[in-house]
């Protein structure tokens, strides 16, 4: 049974690592050896929009690129980031990368 302090640890986990919600679910598996199927429901009780956690990731990312002078990516490269290897889903990642201003982007 999930208890309020094991939502309260996720939901921290969540604030500050800013994952996908697959990456979500099996860190809840393989760090705290919750079932597939109870990480999913914990995750759904909690109400999380992924959609701003994908957001918080984008902005962590290019905050990290500008801070030690790496190349800043594309819109497209980042939806590649965020899809294929964060595992956010193809809406939650359209929705990151369509809210951040176009200043912010890299050029091809």
């Amino acid at each position: 049974m999930v208890t309020d302090h094991d939502q309260r640890i996720v939901l921290e986990y969540i604030n500050e690592i800013n994952p996908s919600r697959s990456e979500a679910v099996e860190a809840l598996n393989e760090n705290a050896g919750i079932k597939y199927g109870e990480a999913s429901g914990l995750l759904d009780s909690l109400q999380i929009d992924w959609k701003k956690v994908a957001r918080h990731r984008t902005d962590y990312y290019l905050n990290w690129c500008e801070e030690n002078n790496e190349t800043i990516p594309t819109k497209q490269q980042m939806y590649h980031l965020l899809t294929e290897v964060s595992k956010f889903s193809d809406d939650d990642a359209s929705w990151a990368v369509d809210h951040i201003s176009e200043s912010r982007w890299g050029s091809n």
